[in-house]
């Protein structure tokens, strides 16, 4: 895409280069018509300072142009490069957020799940305490008893 609009505003620019050229053709037409009636040696100098003076004009205009075209180039791959860090920016916020949602979820089912276990186990220690109490009990209640018989 910016390669394609690149070589379209180079193809625009070109042509307006070879317009002016045309008009600058004639108009060193004109001048060496006019210059018809200097010698040879004028007409040369003045010919090769007009051509020297117009190519110096057609550098500086394609430098120009070219320069405004690399700007342009440069300015528009700056704002798709900041577009796309804002995008990557949002993409990882927003996947962090998700990744942090998860782990505190899956904390919290652990912490159950934990909380659960122990829960039973410590269930499961009372009754045998309970139990192993409730036979030392029967056992000195009977050893009473049969002390007393």
């Amino acid at each position: 895409e910016s390669n394609r609009q690149l070589a379209v505003v180079v193809e625009r620019e070109t042509q307006q280069l070879k317009h002016i050229h045309s008009q600058e053709m004639a108009r060193l037409k004109e001048d060496m018509i006019s210059m018809a009636n200097l010698s040879e040696s004028e007409k040369m100098t003045a010919l090769e300072a007009a051509h020297n003076a117009e190519m110096e004009r057609r550098k500086s205009q394609m430098e120009s142009s070219f320069s405004r075209l690399l700007q342009d180039e440069l300015q528009k791959m700056k704002s798709a490069h900041e577009l796309e860090l804002k995008r990557l920016a949002a993409d990882m916020e927003s996947a962090a957020f998700e990744d942090k949602q998860n782990l505190e979820t899956e904390a919290e089912e652990h912490v159950k799940s934990e909380v659960n276990r122990v829960t039973i186990e410590l269930q499961n220690a009372h009754a045998a305490e309970m139990a192993k109490s409730l036979d030392e009990a029967k056992r000195k209640f009977e050893s009473m008893l049969s002390e007393e018989v």
